[in-house]
C-alpha cells in the first residue's frame, strides 16, 4: 500500500497562532476606531450632552420643644368614693382632717413571672 500526503490536511502551529493573533487584532482595531468615532454599540450614536447636576446642600434643622406643664393639685377624695373604688384608705383619713391637701399614691405595680421553661426531652444513651 502506498501512502500518499496531503500537503493541505496539517497546518503548522505556528501559521496558526499567527492568523489568530491578526485576526484578532484586525477585530480589536475596527471596534477601536468606531468607538473612538462616537459610534458605541452600547451607547447608541453620539451621546447627548447632558447638563452637570447641580446638587442643592439642605440643612436640616430639627427643632426640639420640652413642655413642661403644671397640674393643679387632684381634688380631695371623699371617705366613701375612696373605700367604695378600692382606693389607698390612708389618703381618705388624711384628707378627712379638714385639711386642703391632696395626697395621690401611684398604683401598685404587679410583677408577672416568665413561666417555667419546659424540660429538655429524653434521649436515650447510647
Amino acid at each position: 500500500m502506498s501512502k500518499t500526503t496531503n500537503s493541505r490536511s496539517r497546518r503548522s502551529p505556528a501559521g496558526v497562532a499567527f492568523v489568530t493573533v491578526a485576526v484578532f487584532l484586525a477585530v480589536l482595531v475596527l471596534l477601536g476606531s468606531r468607538l473612538q468615532n462616537g459610534k458605541d454599540p452600547v451607547i447608541g450614536s453620539k451621546a447627548v450632552a447632558t447638563v452637570p447636576v447641580v446638587h442643592k446642600t439642605v440643612v436640616v434643622r430639627r427643632k426640639i420643644v420640652k413642655l413642661v406643664r403644671d397640674l393643679p393639685p387632684l381634688p380631695a377624695k371623699t371617705a366613701s368614693a375612696s373605700s367604695g373604688s378600692g382606693g389607698s384608705s390612708s389618703a381618705a383619713s388624711s384628707s378627712g382632717s379638714g385639711s386642703a391637701q391632696s395626697t395621690y399614691s401611684a398604683p401598685q405595680q404587679t410583677v408577672t413571672t416568665a413561666p417555667a421553661p419546659a424540660p429538655a426531652p429524653a434521649t436515650s444513651a447510647s
